[in-house]
């Protein structure tokens, strides 16, 4: 598999490379097709476990990367400016709301 990393990977795959080719098939006898097949199905979920694990850190960093951003946006400058517009435009909306006689 191409995403696994050298050296690791089913027990079965690191135990066949430390045979000979005439032991593979009597070896793989004795300990079962069933017993490697189970330890592939168990790596393949390890691997997608590792994928969703990867895939959450991911995320986490983009949202705090995000919510960093957003506190020095409100804490910086901009927020008083933003507070000074939205006092004229209130203002505005007052005067206008006299001149209509609201």
């Amino acid at each position: 598999n191409a995403e696994e990393i050298e050296g690791e990977g089913p027990l079965w795959n690191s135990i066949k490379r430390q045979l000979y080719r005439p032991e593979v098939t009597h070896v793989k006898r004795l300990v079962g097709e069933s017993l490697i097949s189970k330890n592939r199905s168990m790596w393949e979920e390890l691997n997608a476990l590792r994928q969703i694990m990867t895939d959450f850190e991911q995320q986490n960093d983009e949202r705090s990367e995000r919510m960093r951003k957003q506190m020095l946006f409100c804490g910086s400058q901009h927020r008083d400016l933003l507070r000074r517009q939205a006092a004229i435009l209130a203002e505005d909306i007052r005067t206008q709301a006299e001149a209509w006689g609201l």
